[in-house]
């Protein structure tokens, strides 16, 4: 709860609370970055993909599968157990991108990125591919 009182505070944060995966989904285009300090061995993140789909600029650790996930369009901050070293390090982060948001460079980049994620991580081509790496694991299980 102090965190949240934290982050009311902020000049630069809209602090929304609790919201439904619908709202978010519907309002998400709204924001600049997504900013992510996972401090966890992330193996996937759909909220990291929501906000590439969105253009959100994406910041966060190179920890766990988040590199993965998110290719080549996240600024990656590496992992330090120091959280104060971390959260400085995004604080820096989020400024250097906030200053650059409309420069052609990311603009373009953003483009991109929402066309990579949408043509990688669609849900059929997900489920298609989820699909048919259980049906070969059962097949090689039964043989």
């Amino acid at each position: 709860q102090e965190l949240y009182e934290q982050a009311k505070q902020l000049p630069n944060v809209s602090y929304i609370g609790y919201q439904p995966n619908e709202y978010i989904k519907e309002n998400l285009h709204k924001y600049d970055i997504f900013a992510y300090p996972n401090i966890w061995e992330e193996t996937f993140c759909i909220s990291a993909l929501e906000a590439m789909a969105a253009g959100l600029y994406t910041i966060t650790t190179n920890y766990g599968a988040l590199y993965e996930t998110c290719a080549e369009f996240s600024s990656y901050i590496p992992y330090q157990k120091s959280y104060t070293n971390l959260a400085q390090n995004f604080a820096f982060a989020i400024d250097a991108v906030a200053d650059h948001l409309d420069s052609p460079g990311i603009v373009d980049h953003l483009k991109l990125q929402i066309k990579y994620v949408n043509q990688f991580y669609n849900w059929d081509k997900q489920g298609r591919a989820w699909t048919n790496f259980l049906k070969g694991a059962l097949d090689a299980r039964r043989k």
